[in-house]
């Protein structure tokens, strides 16, 4: 989804899927996780399903974004396939890493 966004304000709410999104012009003002963050051109940003935020223009112009929503789903199906073993996924021992 792409959007700009100007006077629109944002009630906490949440999202069943993952957001993943870059905001490509303006500043957005969002606050998620429990705390406010200033979001400028260029940033990628991310949530999970669930998180709950809200937000608004940071500044006059407010701010545009590009965001992709991921159904959690089909990210495990991905990673299933790609993998053979959802649980290795989260082993950082058994890829040879520190863990």
């Amino acid at each position: 989804m792409a959007a700009h966004y100007v006077r629109q304000t944002f009630k906490p709410h949440s999202h069943p899927q993952y957001l993943i999104g870059v905001i490509t012009g303006g500043v957005h003002s969002v606050w998620c996780r429990g705390e406010r963050h200033t979001v400028l051109p260029g940033t990628v940003m991310s949530m999970r399903p669930g998180d709950v935020h809200h937000g608004n223009a940071a500044i006059e112009a407010g701010w545009v974004q590009r965001m992709f929503y991921v159904d959690p789903r089909g990210v495990a199906e991905d990673v299933v396939e790609a993998d053979g073993d959802l649980a290795g996924v989260h082993d950082r021992g058994s890829a040879g890493g520190d863990g």
